[in-house]
């Protein structure tokens, strides 16, 4: 065998091969396609009232401005941890957060 032959590189040399074929995740069609949509779509204004439940650790104190475009009314709140252990390790009480939210707000009436 030559030396770039996968059993001249020993056992699981074949995997290893098996291994280079299979494309990344940023080649799959699902994320080309997903990235082209999100790319296009300009969502419209929603009727209803909008809660935003931001992490008390967030990177960037201006992610606030975009927050008018959404909705008439929007309210903010601060949930503990930062983007992944909000969910991740502070679950209880981003669920405790929702469920008020939710609780305390009636259905907005369809855009027109």
């Amino acid at each position: 065998p030559t030396p770039g032959d996968a059993a001249a590189r020993g056992h699981g040399g074949e995997d290893l091969d098996l291994a280079a074929s299979v494309p990344t995740w940023q080649d799959s069609e699902r994320v080309v396609a997903f990235r082209r949509v999100t790319r296009c779509h300009v969502p419209g204004r929603y009727a209803g009232s909008v809660a935003v439940l931001v992490p008390e650790q967030r990177p960037s104190p201006r992610r606030d401005l975009w927050w008018p475009l959404v909705a008439d009314h929007v309210d903010v709140y601060t949930v503990p941890g930062a983007y992944l252990t909000s969910i991740t390790e502070h679950g209880p009480q981003v669920a405790k957060r929702l469920r008020a939210c939710l609780a305390g707000r009636p259905r907005a009436a369809p855009a027109s």
